[in-house]
C-alpha cells in the first residue's frame, strides 16, 4: 500500500509511514530472518522485506530477505513441496508458492522460477479428479472437500498455468477472493500452459521411494494414493 499511495502522501504522513515499516523491517531481518528451521511465516517476511528493499533502495534488505529465500529454495524436496518433518504438509505448500511467487515478480531469481515450477507439478500431480487435494500424504492436515484456487506463484510456468486452468473450470464460475485477484492483477504471467495429469484418464507418478514416499495412480474413473511417510 506505502508503495503505491507514497508518492500522493504529504511529507509529515509519508515519514511517519517510513519510519514505521523501518522499524517492522528491521524487526523481521532481526528476528525471522535468521532462523535455521524454514518455514511459511517467515518465508513471506522475507518477501515483503525484499519488497521494502526495492521501495527504498536499500540492498542490504534485498539481501537479508535472498539469504534466507535461498534457504527456502534449499529446503524444498525435489519433488516440490516443503515439509515439517515426514512428507508434505499440503495446504502449507500453497503458503509457500504464494510467497515465492510474489517474489519471483519482483527479483525475477531463476531459482524462484525453479522452486515454483516443481511445486506445480507436484500439485497437478496430487490433485484428485474433482480438483481436491490429496491429503494422504498429508503430515497433519485432513481431506477435505473442496477446491483450492491456485494462487500467483502457479502463474509462473506451463504446468502451473496447466493446474490452474483444470481447477478453474471445476470452479464452474465461482469468484475469487479480492486479494487473490489483485495478486493475479499486479504480479501474474501469461504464458503456454500445460494440460495436467488430472485431465489425462490413465497416469501414474511417484515421489520419494518405496519406504519413503508416496505413489498417485489413475485408471478411469479410479483413483489410487498409497503413501509410506510416516513419522517414527
Amino acid at each position: 500500500a506505502y508503495g503505491m499511495i507514497r508518492d500522493a502522501m504529504p511529507a509529515e504522513k509519508r515519514a511517519a509511514w517510513e519510519k514505521a515499516i523501518t522499524k517492522g523491517v528491521e524487526g523481521m531481518i532481526r528476528t525471522a530472518l535468521v532462523k535455521d528451521k524454514i518455514e511459511k511465516i517467515p518465508t513471506h517476511d522475507a518477501m515483503a522485506v525484499y519488497h521494502f528493499g526495492q521501495l527504498m533502495n536499500r540492498d542490504d534488505y534485498k539481501s537479508a530477505a535472498t539469504a534466507y529465500l535461498d534457504k527456502v529454495f534449499a529446503a524444498q524436496s525435489p519433488d516440490g513441496f516443503w515439509s515439517e518433518n515426514f512428507g508434505p504438509v499440503v495446504n502449507y505448500n500453497f503458503v509457500y508458492v504464494d510467497a515465492i511467487g510474489v517474489y519471483y515478480a519482483m527479483s525475477h531469481d531463476p531459482k524462484a522460477k525453479e522452486a515454483l515450477r516443481r511445486a506445480a507439478i507436484y500439485h497437478s500431480n496430487f490433485t484428485y479428479p474433482d480438483g481436491s487435494e490429496v491429503a494422504t500424504v498429508d503430515e497433519r492436515n485432513p481431506y477435505h472437500k473442496s477446491i483450492v484456487m491456485p494462487n500467483v506463484g502457479f502463474t509462473f510456468s506451463p504446468e502451473g498455468r496447466g493446474f490452474i486452468e483444470h481447477e478453474l473450470k471445476l470452479l464452474k464460475g465461482k469468484p475469487i477472493g479480492a486479494e487473490m485477484a489483485a495478486s493475479y492483477l499486479l504480479y501474474g504471467e501469461e504464458g503456454e500452459a500445460t494440460p495436467p495429469p488430472s485431465e489425462q484418464p490413465h497416469y501414474q507418478h511417484m515421489i520419494g521411494d518405496a519406504t519413503n514416499g508416496a505413489l498417485v495412480r489413475r485408471d478411469g474413473p479410479w483413483f489410487l494414493c498409497m503413501s509410506s511417510y510416516h513419522p517414527p
